[in-house]
């Protein structure tokens, strides 16, 4: 039997340019996600799920990187319900701009955002790049389209903003991967919190 494939991610876009923001590659019942840093050794930030449950993390070290094994959980396969695996706080200057866009297919889903148009609209500020983004990966039950919906609600209820999502619903589990951010009066109170705290 031919192992299931997902390769799912999302782009962005300045000019002629493209950085991965985040993207998630299930094989069979593995699952590998990361983001296209600038810096650092090559897979740094990379995590892993795996078919048996365990799970690792790339972690950067004085010489290369070190693999952080996590506690063993639920199998890939067996997940029930909608699943959050929060991803890394990042920053534009942060990623590599080397991406280049490849067409959807069977087993691949991109959406690119581009930077100088869609993000203004969707955070409703010009300052984006200082303030930066989040990366999400959902896992959900298959044959039910109403998990979509319920997981990117989560956002709403924390003050947050869906910058772009793209999904692969053809494979078990479903995934789903969400790039978001605070919005801009939710950042101004973690701000004034933070100042009240300090002094």
């Amino acid at each position: 039997m031919k192992k299931q494939k997902a390769d799912i991610r999302v782009l962005l876009q300045a000019g002629d340019k493209y950085a991965v923001v985040f993207y998630a590659k299930l094989q069979g019942h593995n699952l590998y996600c990361g983001s296209g840093l600038s810096f650092g050794p090559k897979d740094m930030g990379r995590y892993s799920y795996h078919e048996s449950g365990k799970s690792h993390l790339y972690v950067p070290r004085a010489e290369g990187l070190r693999m952080a094994i996590g506690e063993p959980g639920t199998p890939l396969a067996e997940l029930k319900g909608k699943k959050r695996f929060p991803g890394p706080n990042s920053s534009i200057k942060a990623l590599r701009w080397d991406a280049r866009p490849k067409p959807d297919s069977s087993t691949r889903r991109t959406i690119i955002v581009d930077l100088e148009e869609d993000l203004k609209v969707l955070t409703e500020t010009p300052d984006f790049v200082t303030q930066g983004f989040s990366t999400d990966l959902w896992t959900l039950e298959p044959d039910k389209p109403e998990l979509v919906e319920e997981a990117l609600q989560f956002y709403a209820s924390v003050a947050g903003v869906v910058l772009a999502h793209v999904s692969a619903d053809w494979c078990t589990p479903n995934l789903l991967l969400v790039v978001w951010t605070l919005r801009p009066e939710a950042l101004a109170n973690l701000a004034r919190s933070m100042e009240a705290e300090s002094g």
